[in-house]
């Protein structure tokens, strides 16, 4: 009799469902952990941004920017070469009235729960 090589039908299911099953379990965790990064990401390009516009003020004898895009736009005393975007691809926002540097999260809406919240520089940290 001749012997067999190779992986019957069963053994091969088999290794396709453990993998499947490590595979429901571990890529939710994976986004989890991704979404959880781009927060903190935002979280400190704002506090960054934030910081930017205080510095820009101390150069320009007190007075602050009309927008973001000032920080890029002043020849040799610009802060920034480039305006950064947040995480998910949206500008921040800013609010010259009080300050304020925002990313609106990654649904790109003011508002929101979980990762859709708004991250800005006038609100406490509050933990996702």
């Amino acid at each position: 009799m001749k012997s067999q090589k190779g992986y019957s039908l069963i053994e091969l299911i088999v290794v396709v469902v453990i993998i499947g099953v490590l595979m429901a379990t571990a890529v939710p965790s994976y986004l989890s952990l991704v979404n959880r990064a781009k927060v903190i990401a935002a979280r400190e390009s704002v506090t960054m941004l934030y910081g930017l516009t205080e510095v820009y003020a101390l150069s320009h004898n007190g007075a602050y920017p009309a927008n973001l895009t000032a920080l890029t736009l002043d020849g040799d005393k610009a802060t920034l070469k480039v305006l950064p975007l947040d995480p998910w691809g949206n500008a921040y926002l800013y609010n010259t009235t009080t300050r304020a540097v925002t990313s609106l999260g990654k649904d790109g809406v003011a508002g929101g729960t979980g990762f859709n919240t708004d991250i800005s520089s006038d609100t406490p940290y509050t933990a996702i």
